[in-house]
């Protein structure tokens, strides 16, 4: 079973980057919201102190974005 944390990285990079592909291509929603997952943990968590930093919720981030991406490249 997959952490609940893990889960809404998830959740939250596919909307993310379904939104900005929206309004963009879908190249730029998945590197925008790759850099927004990547930067919530070392600027946020890491050097603010305000979590727990961890790869594996960029990662998490980061695969639901290509999701997203790849869902509309099709379309």
């Amino acid at each position: 079973m997959i952490a609940k944390d893990k889960q809404k990285h998830f959740i939250y990079g596919v909307a993310i980057s379904l939104i900005i592909s929206i309004f963009t291509t879908p190249l730029i929603g998945f590197i925008f919201t790759s850099l927004i997952g990547v930067g919530k943990e070392l600027i946020w968590d890491k050097w603010l102190d305000k979590g727990n930093p961890e790869i594996l919720d960029a990662l998490f981030t980061i695969a639901g974005a290509l999701l997203s991406s790849l869902f509309i490249q099709i379309l």
